[in-house]
């Protein structure tokens, strides 16, 4: 297993966003991610906005991210929405999507959030993850995404920080 480090990052560089948008890219080729134009994806990661990030990084590599994105609506503002978990394939099964999810806790815990929630496509390989670390699901979405005429299911999850 090869030493990595969680940062927390506000401001992604050029060269990061390229990164990361080939990490996106890999894991929609490996069947983990909803396929999405490239652009989409670039201008999704320059423009987080109301969020935080953390990468997960090996010998300055980029080989994880997770997003937390926050509601401004007064009335769910007590929520973060998890996005773009995603692990290099290479680096899967080394403790780095714990990191990263266990990260994003601390940072969301620290705003004052109180429920995490987030969505992932059914036969997601790291669903079990997901509730070993304490989210439970609460739902499913039949053909919630459709792209290339194909339809996929989503499965929701929560997690109460009280």
């Amino acid at each position: 297993m090869k030493n990595f480090e969680i940062k927390q990052v506000k401001n992604l560089s050029k060269s990061q966003i390229l990164e990361l948008t080939g990490l996106l890219v890999d894991a929609i080729k490996n069947n983990e991610a909803i396929d999405i134009d490239k652009r989409d994806i670039s201008s999704y990661y320059s423009q987080l906005g109301n969020a935080d990030m953390v990468i997960a990084e090996i010998g300055g590599k980029i080989v994880g991210s997770a997003i937390a994105k926050y509601y401004t609506e007064s009335y769910i503002s007590h929520i973060a929405d998890f996005r773009k978990l995603i692990v290099s394939r290479k680096f899967q099964k080394q403790g780095i999507g714990t990191s990263l999810i266990r990260r994003l806790e601390e940072i969301v815990r620290k705003k004052g959030i109180l429920k995490i929630e987030f969505s992932y496509r059914e036969g997601n390989r790291a669903a079990r993850l997901y509730t070993d670390l304490g989210f439970r699901p609460w739902g499913k979405s039949t053909c919630a995404v459709r792209y290339s005429n194909q339809c996929y299911n989503e499965i929701h999850m929560e997690k109460m920080l009280l």
